[in-house]
């Protein structure tokens, strides 16, 4: 029994080896990719009123967050709204989300259901 057991464990490690290398060889992958996309425009700066308007700077940010996304719509028609969600690591999703509704509503984006996500088009 004991020398079945040390076969177990040696197969044990070797599968967690094969596993642990593939997931590395992945991450290569999607690391070059990511290089080879191209970054999402920088921030606009935000411009408001006087120091302690908080609001007036939220609405710039937020504004500045509508521009880029219209401004990547344009440059990739049918990007996925999840991959918006990676493009923005720094934005919460409910955010983005009712961002682009927003913008959806007011016309300067096209949204269109695919599966569990849209594909996100501007409008000129």
């Amino acid at each position: 029994m004991g020398v079945f057991s040390w076969i177990v464990a040696a197969g044990a490690a070797a599968g967690g080896y094969y596993c642990y290398r593939r997931l590395q060889g992945m991450e290569q992958e999607i690391r070059d990719e990511q290089k080879k996309s191209p970054d999402p425009p920088e921030p606009e700066e935000i411009k408001s009123g006087s120091a302690g308007d908080s609001g007036g700077q939220e609405r710039a940010i937020v504004s500045s967050l509508a521009t880029q996304l219209v401004f990547l719509a344009q440059a990739e028609p049918g990007i996925l709204q999840t991959e918006l969600y990676r493009r923005f690591p720094g934005e919460n999703r409910r955010t983005l989300q009712e961002l682009l509704r927003q913008l959806a509503d007011e016309g300067r984006l096209r949204r269109e259901k695919v599966k569990s996500s849209f594909r996100i088009y501007a409008d000129r």
